[in-house]
């Protein structure tokens, strides 16, 4: 048994312990090789300090609330005092959750909190008058609460042969020096790649197994980029952002919107460090160059302090005025990487084992440590680098003329427009010329490719308005969106413009979409005789959410003539529904999207805060009946709150979840992410045998279970 003590420092710099040192301490603990002693003083420090944390930002919460309310109108005010006493609701529950999960974690992993003594507290005021480690000085009162988590460890050293302790704080390594039985390590990662936990978590030969593995791992990762590419958008899309140097507001901090393409591959390049964390996962540095477009909120008076070049860079949203750059990111982080964890014990692979070891591998983006933006403006090594990567082309393909999808594509359009308004330099154009770049697009080139895959999407949906958000279409999407703020701002050849006019292009969205839903509600008037369109019509999927928005806020001129010529007199039809009543189908309308979008109502609270506090409410007092309908509507079924932890799913509710899903999409193929806790309850579903009766409901919606199960 190891006998482990953490610093202070060390539960503060992973508060949330998730990471894989932290995961390897637990699976040796839980597998009891090793106990955690945690001192009474660092328990005590570490959870101030992460109370003071949540604290600070309910405070933040609170006072963002009151300030909202001095600068909005009477309405709104009303609305923010709902959202105020929701949040009131759930304030303790925040302040209090630090130390409940912790006292949770210690107790999971069979840990034991050692608490302060008389004996401690004496022997402290000794040390103190005498200097004596880990005091720095004598009478030095910022080192009083080391040197009680000393006492602790020093009596731990009475006790046990050999004792472990990790510490970022030099003095308190340095006082455990004195003592021949207690080993200091600096990191956790230190500590976790000691011999000691090696022995542990590795078995015979896992070292050697990595090793010869490493040679397959690097065709395989290459193999896989696409997949660990996705990843690391999922990633870093609205992930936050900064640079003093380069965004340009107050704030100097910014999102990532989109991740437009990565430039070249994401590259494991540094095996030598990898680290073996047990149960068959290895982690390994990885870096990566992402091209993104950032969104940030810019007032006018910032705009226009920008120069004419920067202010040029820069777009703004249609839709909220955000705006949009693009940026080169610089990520570095950890890869883990999955493989059998009983083959990688085994003695005497053959080299054929290894190899298939290596191609049943998976990876996936373990941690992101560092975010860096490059400057927009491309500096030497970099076009350095993308000329080379030209040349490794031509060389590859035999000409130049790379596709806009590649990676490269977007570099050498770039080289193209730089050329065409003056901004490249001339030993640039000649280096170019000599490799026989080609500087003016062939007639079949990007844009037929473009308007050949608009076609391909008419055909499907009837329409070419391409949303950037469709994941199968989403390069599609962007380059639809791109041409919009070209015209827009007078930048989009004549040529171009006239070919997308030609096939029916949208050029405003969103009026596009708000005529639209004018003409379904035209149509639903026509069949029902009324307006009130209900939450759940499966004609008209969008309908409800769109009549719902249009009450809250009086249409333009414009559109009130459009409502007027269909019968629609939005007077009359808003004051139909109360502010309140209108509120909450916001509200509901919001549920429905989240059951859509996962399959289930059980809303995380860090996930969606506003719709969590409004289901928690909704729970306390039973609705009214027309209410009450409407829920059902949308497949939800109210019962009231029975205490504030998440209530199980029986097996009816998971299979009739499993039953909503075949009827929408087709199949009972699950996303393990989006769809969680469905996909859990079919994979236990399908290695558990379920009872004749389950059985045969399972084939009422053709689920044949003997097909499916997993021996």
């Amino acid at each position: 048994m190891i006998e482990v003590v953490l610093d202070t420092n060390i539960y503060s710099s992973d508060s949330l312990r998730r990471t894989a040192r932290f995961n390897a301490l637990v699976r040796l603990a839980k597998s009891g090789k090793l106990r955690l002693h945690i001192p009474y003083i660092v328990q005590k420090e570490f959870l101030s300090q992460q109370t003071e944390q949540f604290e600070q930002w309910v405070n933040s919460i609170n006072n963002g609330i009151v300030e909202l309310q001095r600068r909005t109108s009477p309405t709104l005010v009303k609305k923010l005092d709902e959202v105020k006493e929701s949040f009131s609701i759930i304030q303790d529950d925040l302040v209090s959750y630090p130390a409940l999960d912790f006292s949770k974690w210690i107790n999971e992993i069979g840990g034991i909190v050692h608490p302060v003594s008389e004996i401690h507290g004496a022997k402290v005021i000794e040390d103190y008058f005498e200097g004596v480690p880990p005091f720095k000085n004598k009478k030095s009162r910022q080192d009083i609460p080391d040197s009680f988590i000393w006492q602790v460890v020093s009596d731990l050293a009475n006790q046990f042969e050999i004792l472990y302790v990790v510490a970022n704080d030099k003095k308190v390594r340095e006082a455990c020096d004195t003592r021949q039985n207690i080993k200091t390590f600096e990191t956790l990662d230190d500590f976790i790649q000691s011999d000691v936990c090696r022995l542990l978590l590795e078995e015979e030969n896992v070292k050697q197994n990595i090793e010869r593995l490493f040679k397959y791992i690097h065709v395989v990762f290459t193999i896989r980029q696409d997949e660990i590419k996705d990843r690391l958008t999922e990633i870093l899309e609205d992930t936050k952002i900064q640079s003093e140097r380069l965004i340009a507001n107050n704030s100097h901090s910014a999102k990532v919107k989109n991740v437009e393409d990565f430039v070249g591959d994401v590259a494991i390049n540094n095996l030598a460090s990898a680290q073996y964390y047990g149960d068959g996962v290895i982690v390994v540095p990885f870096n990566a160059q992402v091209r993104i477009t950032a969104e940030y909120d810019l007032t006018p008076t910032e705009y226009h302090h920008l120069s004419v070049k920067r202010a040029e860079r820069i777009s703004f949203s249609d839709v909220d005025e955000m705006a949009q750059e693009s940026f080169t990111l610089s990520v570095t982080g950890k890869v883990s990487i999955k493989v059998d964890p009983l083959r990688i014990l085994e003695t005497n692979l053959s080299e054929e084992d290894i190899k298939v070891l290596a191609d049943g591998s998976e990876f996936d983006v373990d941690s992101i440590e560092q975010k860096e933006l490059i400057d927009y403006d491309p500096i030497q090594n970099r076009w350095e680098y993308q000329f080379l990567e030209l040349v490794r082309f031509k060389e590859e393909h035999g000409h130049c003329e790379v596709p806009r999808k590649h990676p490269l594509g977007y570099w050498v359009s770039n080289q193209r427009q730089r050329k065409r308004i003056g901004a490249l330099a001339k030993d640039r154009i000649e280096r170019l010329d000599k490799v026989g770049f080609v500087w003016f697009v062939r007639p079949h080139g990007a844009l037929d490719e473009y308007i050949d895959q608009l076609l391909e999407y008419r055909e499907i949906y009837g329409h070419v308005d391409v949303p950037q958000q469709d994941k199968k279409y989403r390069q599609l999407g962007r380059w639809v969106n791109d041409q919009r703020t070209k015209k827009k701002r007078g930048t989009l050849s004549k040529e171009y413009e006239n070919r997308l006019n030609e096939i029916g292009f949208v050029w405003n969205a969103l009026e596009e979409r708000w005529n639209q839903r004018l003409n379904e509600l035209k149509e639903f008037h026509k069949k029902f005789g009324h307006f009130d369109v209900p939450p759940q019509i499966t004609e008209f999927p969008k309908l409800y959410s769109w009549t719902v928005k249009l009450r809250r806020k009086r249409p333009t001129p414009d559109r009130l003539a459009k409502l007027k010529s269909i019968g629609y007199n939005w007077d009359k039809e808003s004051r139909k529904v109360k502010a309140e009543e209108a509120a909450w189908d916001e509200k509901l309308l919001s549920l429905k999207e989240y059951y859509e979008a996962n399959g289930h109502f059980d809303v995380n609270y860090k996930e969606n805060k506003t719709l969590y506090n409004w289901l928690h409410k909704l729970r306390s007092r039973k609705p009214s009946e027309e209410r009450l309908a409407k829920l059902r509507s949308i497949g939800f079924h109210w019962e009231p709150k029975t205490d504030s932890r998440q209530k199980p799913l029986t097996w009816e509710d998971n299979f009739n979840m499993l039953k909503a899903h075949f009827e929408a999409n087709g199949t009972f193929e699950i996303s393990s992410t989006k769809q969680k806790r469905l996909y859990n309850w079919l994979y236990k579903l399908k290695r558990n045998r379920p009872t004749d009766e389950q059985i045969e409901k399972l084939k009422s919606i053709g689920f044949d279970w003997e097909k499916e199960k997993v021996e």
